[in-house]
C-alpha cells in the first residue's frame, strides 16, 4: 500500500510585512470530505504497516508494560509565581 500523499494547495498571509506560505491549509479544516479522506487513508497505511511488524502483540506488551512504570504528568496550572500539577 502507497503511503498517501497530501495535495499542496498553497495560501499565502501577509503578517507584519512578511508573507507566509501555508501549503496544507486544507488539511485544518479536519470535518471536510477532502481531509477526511486523506486522514482516511493515512490511518489504513499507517495500520497495514503496523499489523505487519513482527510480534506485534509482543511489542505491544512491552510498550504497555513500559508505559505503567513511566509517571504521567497532568493538568498544569500556574498561580502566584508557581507551577502545580498531578504526577502519576
Amino acid at each position: 500500500m502507497e503511503l498517501p500523499v497530501a495535495r499542496i494547495e498553497t495560501v499565502y498571509d501577509t503578517h507584519f510585512g512578511a508573507t507566509v506560505a501555508d501549503p496544507y491549509r486544507w488539511l485544518e479544516d479536519w470535518r471536510s470530505d477532502q481531509a477526511m479522506a486523506w486522514l482516511q487513508a493515512h490511518a489504513a497505511h499507517v495500520r497495514a504497516y503496523l499489523d505487519a511488524l513482527p510480534d506485534r502483540a509482543g511489542l505491544m506488551a512491552r510498550i504497555a508494560e513500559l508505559g505503567d512504570a513511566v509517571p504521567e504528568l497532568h493538568s498544569f496550572k500556574i498561580a502566584g509565581g508557581r507551577t502545580f500539577y498531578l504526577r502519576r
